[in-house]
């Protein structure tokens, strides 16, 4: 549903050609979508949110708009960083190292980084 809000804004914002660069709607996957991690319910969503990113860079594109699937690593989000200190980290991830994980902060700036690249760049690495 989200998708699909977020789309009719991006849309009528394409259409105004008046940005810089064009409207960007970025989803929110991860490795688990192209190999098994964690379980069966997890493996099948970020494949759902893979192949949302790609469908909709098919149409949304053609509108002025592009998408694409982030692949964040392991992320120290408050939820992961509970579990952490009430002891059921690893059980909960399979034993990956959120020592060595990522802060929000850097797929927040990867957006960025995406955001800024030129239309054309941009539409080749929708999808």
């Amino acid at each position: 549903l989200t998708c699909c809000a977020a789309a009719q804004l991006m849309i009528s914002t394409a259409a105004k050609k008046d940005q810089a660069s064009p409207p960007l709607m970025v989803l929110v996957s991860s490795f688990g979508g192209k190999a098994y991690t964690f379980n069966v319910a997890y493996g099948v969503g970020k494949a759902a949110v893979d192949r949302l990113a790609a469908d909709m860079s098919q149409e949304l594109g053609a509108l002025g708009v592009a998408t694409c699937a982030l692949y964040p690593g392991v992320v120290k989000t408050e939820n992961n960083l509970a579990l952490e200190a009430a002891g059921k980290w690893k059980e909960a991830s399979g034993g990956l190292d959120l020592s060595q994980g990522e802060t929000p902060d850097f797929s927040g700036k990867g957006v960025a980084a995406l955001a800024s690249l030129s239309s054309e760049e941009l539409f080749r690495r929708s999808g």
